[in-house]
């Protein structure tokens, strides 16, 4: 079935205001033609993962009126982070809205929106990501995240240099 009237008008009005909603921290970078995927990054600006760069993908599965099971949401860039697990096969990502999708009360920006607010309010002993356990200080996990945004090997995982200055982004 084709993706439906709603979702179309969704993914339009996400297109046309995720740069205003957040302050251009979130950049739309690929779709494809039956909008059933589409693919994002998120540059935080302030916090832990400031200047870091990370790639999400939303998949959609839609009965051709309305998306009511939760799009799928995974994280394709390894980061240290407690909600989400890029380091295994399922790149899963917890966010309290995919485990009450409502597709009358949720829209595409709400999800948005919630996968940056993760960015910047986290529980770190409440983690799904198997490099943290929530036992360590704070000044220790803070010290993880730089180190993973550094490119370093963090619990036996190496991470891939993460750091880039906004004004790289919006030049290409």
């Amino acid at each position: 079935m084709g993706i439906s009237v709603n979702y179309c008008k969704q993914f339009h009005r996400l297109l046309q205001e995720v740069s205003r909603l957040t302050a251009g921290e979130i950049y739309i970078t690929y779709w494809t033609e039956t909008l059933s995927l589409f693919q994002f990054e998120v540059t935080p600006s302030s916090g832990l993962y400031k200047n870091g760069v990370f790639h999400f993908q939303i998949t959609l599965h839609d009965n051709g009126i309305t998306f009511y099971q939760p799009p799928v949401v995974e994280c394709l860039t390894p980061i240290y982070h407690p909600h989400i697990d890029s380091v295994s096969t399922d790149h899963e990502i917890c966010i309290s809205l995919l485990a009450d999708w409502d597709p009358n009360q949720h829209t595409l920006i709400h999800l948005i929106v919630s996968i940056l607010y993760i960015f910047y309010n986290y529980c770190r002993t409440d983690s799904i990501c198997p490099l943290i356990d929530g036992t360590e200080a704070e000044y220790e996990f803070e010290n993880n995240v730089s180190r993973s945004l550094d490119g370093c090997i963090v619990e036996s995982f190496s991470f891939h240099r993460n750091r880039k200055i906004m004004s790289d982004r919006k030049s290409t």
